[in-house]
């Protein structure tokens, strides 16, 4: 996805730079000293509709702590560190409040290129022993008292157990938290580029048309607003639909087919905003917000997912070097 962004902002600069000879534009890169600490509070929120009837909405809240420990001429060091709270308050407040002394800190510990893009999760396996232990506890906890939590655990644990379901899942915020750092960007005019969005019903990604808007920029307090915006491609979005409901009728031809194929609606939106100090490249807010509307015959499922990550500072904090 970074790729196909980098792709079309060079191809966007090119253009701009022949049309215009003074072009507005920010660059988000790390200028980041040892010792930096900025401090986040994270909520995510999930819902889900089944015949516009309200299903599930869960809500969880964590703080975050952001701290460059090295630095080198060829990247950084950071340590993201917070309470896994999450992990188990989805099985309910007493559970919760049983297990609460148990639950320590985890450290995502992970390196960046100069610019502030991610490189690697350098701890994974600590985060995986660390987590999976807190999971085995909350099954000893559960175990006979209630089958679907322990049913739910497990899905948990395959993640815990690879370096790549950690980065997936785990490290969610701090890909939204990276996403923009190490390009520079023009800002009087959207950014048009292609992107991908994984099928959720397996098989290829699935083209999305995006665009990046900087709706203000601030160059005496080093400050920029942007828009993110992206729906799927509309063809791919319709051979995926008619993939789907080949398989599930077993028909290719007809016109029951044709009409249950048009009929079908599947749409995923991209809605975020990113506020940055670009000096020393901070995050001050993010908000991110997908919404998913599938419609398949008498089946009509909605789904909403959103992460809040916001900047904020204890007493004596300095604004601007987090310390």
């Amino acid at each position: 996805m970074k790729n196909l962004l980098v792709f079309f902002i060079l191809l966007n600069s090119i253009l701009s730079a022949k049309c215009q000879i003074d072009t507005a534009s920010v660059s988000l890169v790390a200028y980041w000293y040892v010792g930096d600490v900025y401090n986040y509070e994270v909520t995510k929120i999930k819902k889900s509709w089944k015949q516009d009837v309200l299903e599930k909405s869960d809500s969880t809240t964590y703080y975050a702590r952001f701290e460059v420990i090295d630095s080198t001429d060829v990247g950084y060091k950071v340590k993201w560190s917070y309470i896994p709270d999450e992990i188990v308050s989805q099985f309910g407040d007493e559970v919760h409040s049983e297990l609460e002394e148990e639950i320590t800190p985890i450290d995502l510990i992970y390196t960046t290129t100069e610019l502030g893009e991610i490189i690697e999760l350098v701890n994974w396996k600590e985060v995986s022993d660390q987590t999976l232990d807190l999971l085995k506890l909350t099954q000893t906890y559960i175990d006979g008292e209630n089958e679907e939590f322990a049913k739910a655990l497990k899905p948990l644990q395959k993640i815990y157990e690879t370096n790549e379901g950690i980065e997936t899942y785990a490290m969610k915020e701090l890909n939204v938290l990276h996403f923009l750092y190490g390009l520079e960007y023009q800002t009087d005019k959207p950014i048009e580029y292609e992107d991908e969005f994984p099928n959720m019903f397996g098989g290829q990604p699935i083209r999305a048309d995006s665009e990046i808007e900087f709706t203000a920029v601030d160059t005496s307090d080093y400050y920029f607003v942007a828009e993110q915006r992206s729906k799927l491609n509309p063809e791919d979005t319709k051979e995926m639909v008619t993939d789907v409901l080949k398989k599930m009728t077993g028909r290719k031809k007809g016109k029951e087919f044709k009409k249950f194929v048009t009929d079908a609606i599947f749409e995923v939106t991209d809605n975020n905003v990113y506020e940055y100090y670009y000096y020393p490249g901070v995050a001050n807010y993010i908000k991110t917000e997908r919404k998913t509307n599938v419609v398949l015959g008498d089946e009509n499922n909605r789904r909403e997912e959103s992460i809040e990550i916001i900047l904020y500072f204890d007493e004596g904090d300095d604004e601007k070097s987090g310390n």
